[in-house]
């Protein structure tokens, strides 16, 4: 009986390790949003704005999904729209390279609404 007990208490620590660990894979931080702006090939003098908005648009949140009302699909942490094909993927890596074509090397975030009404000033000290 304690030999079970002992074993039910493991597997459920794995459990909230498991739940932990995918949140932690999902959310991103400003710093982590940095970091993979960065990783990328972004530049450092685009990074906060990077940041900002990923975080105005997505909430840090890899898996955001926005349905637009002319039938395309807002994916990611940058948003990135379905009419850049692969681009538009879930994949945090895949995504921030969109972001980084798509601002021209973070030196255009006018294709970015949180960017054009100044939302994305409101995160990550941008």
């Amino acid at each position: 009986m304690v030999i079970a007990g002992l074993v039910l208490v493991i597997a459920l620590a794995g459990l909230a390790t498991a739940a932990a660990a995918n949140a932690s894979t999902s959310s991103y931080s400003c710093a982590q949003l940095g970091r993979l702006w960065l990783s990328v090939g972004g530049g450092k003098s685009s990074e906060r704005i990077a940041e900002g908005v990923a975080m105005a648009e997505s909430g840090g949140y890899q898996y955001a999904v926005d349905h637009d009302s002319n039938g395309t699909v807002d994916r990611g942490l940058w948003q990135i729209n379905s009419v850049h094909g692969h681009w538009s993927s879930y994949n945090v890596t895949t995504n921030a390279r969109a972001a980084k074509v798509i601002s021209d090397d973070g030196r255009n975030w006018r294709p970015w609404v949180t960017y054009m009404t100044g939302a994305y000033r409101l995160h990550c000290g941008a």
